[in-house]
């Protein structure tokens, strides 16, 4: 189940819009759930909400850190990832903007 841009609320297709812009790092490492709030521009508390919401959808997982006190998480691609990413790339390329 992909997530459409359209079918998400706004902060979550912010950050779906970043992690494709960035996709080579975010597909490779992962991002830091705290830096991907800050560098998408998003509070803290409306990304988790976000995250919570794309990860519902199996866009992106969280993985913990080991032994981090408060624990952290690492934003990695879930199993739609390729899909939803697809989705807004060919959205871009047919004239859809960012």
């Amino acid at each position: 189940m992909a997530a459409h841009p359209k079918e998400l609320g706004q902060e979550a297709t912010q950050i779906v819009n970043w992690l494709v812009d960035n996709r080579e790092q975010f597909e490779q490492h992962g991002v830091g759930e705290e830096e991907l709030a800050g560098a998408v521009g998003v509070a803290q508390p409306a990304a988790q909400t976000a995250i919570d919401q794309l990860e519902n959808r199996e866009v992106v997982v969280r993985d913990p850190e080991a032994l981090t006190r408060p624990p952290r998480f690492v934003i990695k691609p879930g199993r739609s990832w390729p899909e939803t990413r697809d989705n807004l790339l060919g959205a871009r390329g047919a004239g859809g903007g960012k």
